[in-house]
């Protein structure tokens, strides 16, 4: 089991920065008789975060969509999950996992060894702290932050385009395609700001 961000780890953010949640869980290799199929893992983050779902952050579930297969083992699969932080108060976090026909959970590690997270008010400066921003470039393609990739399908965007090293996106509830794409050089269009994700939608 692998587990991003690690447990125990210690992590820093600002409000209204998305947390993202990865977890890479190999099928042991006796399943494989019952079919055991990867979308019927039950995996979770396990978080008293203020997010959206949880305003007054007590410790709650966040389940982990089943992105894909691991390119280097075939009985590894990749889960995760993204959500906006909404509160500047820190928080804890862990991992677990259950198989078909489990009562109990698996849990990433120890009672109390968790993962921390130190959260930070909104930088005031920075504009896309303030909610999602977008900017018209030609047809249907929009160049925005953060928040507005991650509330893509609310915004009305079909397409994503992330071309910031330092980001990533789950889209759990499906509905927009997805690409990251990793050490960009150029970017053809002028005045396109690198670090941002590129939005699109169909016409």
């Amino acid at each position: 089991m692998d587990f991003t961000p690690a447990i125990p780890s210690w992590n820093y953010m600002f409000m209204l920065e998305a947390m993202t949640y990865k977890a890479a869980i190999k099928i042991p290799p006796h399943y494989k008789r019952f079919d055991l199929k990867p979308e019927d893992i039950t995996v979770q983050a396990w978080t008293n975060q203020i997010d959206r779902h949880n305003s007054e952050g007590h410790w709650h579930d966040l389940d982990l969509a089943l992105i894909c297969q691991d390119d280097s083992d075939n009985d590894k699969y990749l889960y995760g999950s993204s959500d906006i932080i909404t509160g500047d108060r820190d928080f804890n976090f862990t991992f677990r996992f259950k198989l078909p026909g489990e009562k109990d959970w698996r849990w990433a590690n120890h009672y109390g060894l968790d993962g921390f997270a130190h959260v930070e008010p909104p930088r005031h400066y920075d504009k896309w702290t303030q909610g999602p921003d977008y900017t018209h470039v030609l047809g249907t393609l929009h160049v925005g932050n953060f928040i507005a990739a991650t509330n893509a399908k609310e915004c009305g965007f079909t397409h994503v385009l992330n071309v910031a090293d330092n980001l990533d996106m789950v889209y759990p509830e499906g509905g927009v395609s997805y690409k990251k794409v990793n050490k960009v050089t150029c970017i053809a269009f002028t005045g396109l700001p690198m670090g941002n994700p590129t939005l699109g939608h169909n016409s």
